[in-house]
């Protein structure tokens, strides 16, 4: 439906479909060009600087073939429990934080001190204090994801409306 003064006017099915269609143009365009521009970095720095387009997926492809192989499964494990307990503690903290200003005010440095390290920090500590292995790598991206998710979602509780809270 679209509307010609203030009034809604029926289309025809096609002509929905090809408003679709079209909306979608201008995402597929995008990622279009930025392949042209990979594969022109390609070609002016080089396949060791920058691989092409099509060498790198065919390299995915053949790695989703044989993911077993290739441990995609233990990586999605770690990242899935690395993000997912990240945002459950960071959006439950951000929360109440933004909900009392005293709660935030307490973490705030925490937080700050947090999203000043840099992640590489984390992971040379993380292999310090842990060894290899999956706990090492889910705290790494725990406390590289925590503050960010904290931020966000207490920054969202602040700007929430009196009458809404």
């Amino acid at each position: 439906m679209i509307l010609i003064d203030n009034v809604k006017k029926d289309r025809a099915a096609i002509n929905r479909v090809v408003d679709y269609l079209w909306g979608g143009f201008s995402g597929f365009a995008t990622i279009c060009l930025l392949i042209a521009l990979w594969q022109l970095g390609s070609e002016k720095f080089g396949e060791f600087m920058l691989p092409a387009p099509k060498v790198v997926f065919l390299k995915a492809y053949s790695l989703l073939l044989e993911y077993k192989a290739s441990e995609i499964d233990v990586t999605l494990f770690r990242s899935l429990v690395g993000v997912g307990t990240a945002c459950v503690i960071g959006i439950t903290l951000g929360l109440i934080a933004g909900a009392y200003k005293s709660f935030a005010s307490l973490l705030k440095p925490l937080i700050t001190v947090l999203l000043a390290m840099p992640p590489i920090i984390w992971i040379v500590m993380a292999i310090f204090w842990f060894g290899f292995g999956n706990f090492s790598t889910i705290f790494t991206i725990i406390i590289t994801v925590l503050p960010l998710t904290f931020a966000s979602s207490a920054v969202g509780m602040m700007s929430v409306s009196e009458e809404l809270k």
